[in-house]
């Protein structure tokens, strides 16, 4: 079990302390997964396969709009799925790794088997 210590959050013009969890690995690999848990979300890493896409290309390949495949992009940024390179106005977004890839490939493995 992780140790707990305290922390002040300012809100509404109050200090309020509460317990602040440290996380370990085993939470932030439960975080990580949890951000795959959409269907979007694995349509969207099975379609950046081991390309860049622009989030144009990404929506009119998965047939979402640009604000929903937007916050599932950003879910899986966080999760640590995929990485993002700005270029102009925009982002081009890829499988953060190659292990983010066999990943992938592995739970599709498990769900669907040959």
């Amino acid at each position: 079990m992780q140790a707990n210590s305290l922390e002040n959050i300012q809100t509404r013009g109050k200090t309020v302390t509460r317990q602040r969890r440290h996380t370990g690995p085993t939470e932030s690999m439960s975080r990580a997964l949890k951000s795959l848990a959409h269907p979007l979300r694995l349509a969207l890493l099975d379609t950046l396969g081991d390309k860049e896409m622009s989030t144009k290309e990404l929506q009119q390949q998965v047939g979402s709009t640009q604000q929903n495949v937007l916050q599932h992009l950003g879910i899986l940024h966080d999760g640590g799925w995929v990485a993002r390179r700005r270029i102009g106005p925009s982002y081009i977004y890829r499988a953060n790794t190659t292990g983010t890839t066999e990943v992938y490939e592995l739970i599709k493995d498990i769900i669907y088997p040959s």
